[in-house]
């Protein structure tokens, strides 16, 4: 059977511009462009009920700025290197595709 839920968008932190989606008997990982981030959920496995899992969401230091509140004009610029590129989504920001290993034990972030 099919199902549509609404959830609260208060609920999932890091979803914005999802460009590729795995899924796992235990997990759904979905690639999100735009908020640099990588939003995990478990799977009910009779069910199929997605419940989003932040231990296994990957966010990216710009990504937390965000979710966090922080002004981003506020972060001091590196003289020489300019702003530090961990702090805007290194190293996935770009990313269009992730792909799960065979076993499951990987993510592969293109």
């Amino acid at each position: 059977s099919f199902a549509l839920l609404v959830a609260d968008p208060n609920g999932v932190e890091a979803l914005d511009g999802p460009v590729s989606l795995q899924v796992t008997d235990d997990f759904v990982y979905v690639a999100c462009l735009h908020s640099r981030s990588i939003t995990a959920f478990a799977r009910d496995r009779t069910t199929g009920k997605l419940t989003y899992s932040k231990d296994a969401s990957y966010l990216s230091n710009w990504t937390q700025y965000i979710v966090d509140g922080v002004d981003l004009d506020t972060i001091i610029q590196d003289p020489v290197l300019g702003f530090d590129r961990w702090q805007f989504g290194y190293p996935i920001k770009g990313m269009n595709l992730i792909q799960l290993s065979e076993d499951n034990r990987y993510l592969y972030v293109t």
